[in-house]
């Protein structure tokens, strides 16, 4: 699926003719294979950077690719999509929580496949209690969260 604000997927920057991933993972892609990682990597990248092109600069593909180099940040390649998240604490307490960080390609495929699995994982791994999604307001009601918090921004 498609908002009006994006461009279409086949204008993607740098997009690759490797073929889809046959199968959804139920875990982030590791780096112990790189040529498997550089391959979904550059699969991907089109929807990763169309992610990285709304933040205005303040992240760029070098920097993801060294959070999840430094294994601060995980890689979910899809069919049709692709998620970078991070583990994250917050509060006193550190409560455990996923942060869908970077999140680009086919709505539907994110929301009724990925999204659950990446969850899931989070769960089982870090006891996550919560999810988090930072985006357009159009996704994160597609993706069924409700408004934690807002932030403005402006150029000075």
């Amino acid at each position: 699926m498609q908002t009006q604000h994006q461009r279409p997927l086949t204008s993607a920057p740098e997009r690759t003719a490797v073929s889809p991933s046959p199968t959804l993972t139920r875990e982030p892609l590791a780096l112990f294979d790189i040529s498997l990682f550089n391959r979904e990597w550059l699969r991907c990248r089109g929807w990763i950077q169309d992610a990285l092109d709304r933040t205005r600069g303040f992240y760029t593909e070098q920097m993801v690719l060294m959070r999840l180099i430094r294994g601060e940040a995980q890689f979910w390649p899809g069919r049709e999509s692709a998620i970078v998240t991070q583990i994250s604490h917050h509060g006193d307490g550190g409560i455990p929580a996923l942060w869908f960080f970077l999140a680009g390609g086919s709505l539907d495929e994110l929301r009724d496949e990925m999204q659950p699995a990446c969850i899931d994982w989070g769960k089982q791994s870090f006891g996550i209690k919560y999810a988090m999604f930072g985006g357009r307001a159009g996704w994160l009601r597609a993706l069924g969260y409700e408004e934690y918090s807002r932030t403005g921004i402006k150029e000075v």
